[in-house]
């Protein structure tokens, strides 16, 4: 399927690693913007993707660990 006929929460889940790295990335530098990557991480990601935080959670242990 192609990814402009797919929604963006199932995007949001299907690209979780990548988008999650780069926040992750950004959210532990030191340069302007790293409140930016936590805010992603806390609470952007969760609502863009139509995911609880323990959904969050298990992704990140099914793609990330």
């Amino acid at each position: 399927m192609q990814v402009a006929c797919k929604s963006l929460p199932l995007l949001a889940k299907e690209f979780f690693s990548p988008i999650f790295a780069v926040c992750f990335a950004v959210h532990c530098g030191d340069k302007p913007g790293k409140e930016s990557g936590g805010t992603v991480l806390h609470s952007s990601i969760l609502h863009i993707a139509e995911i609880s935080e323990l959904e969050r959670d298990e992704l990140i242990k099914k793609n990330m660990v």
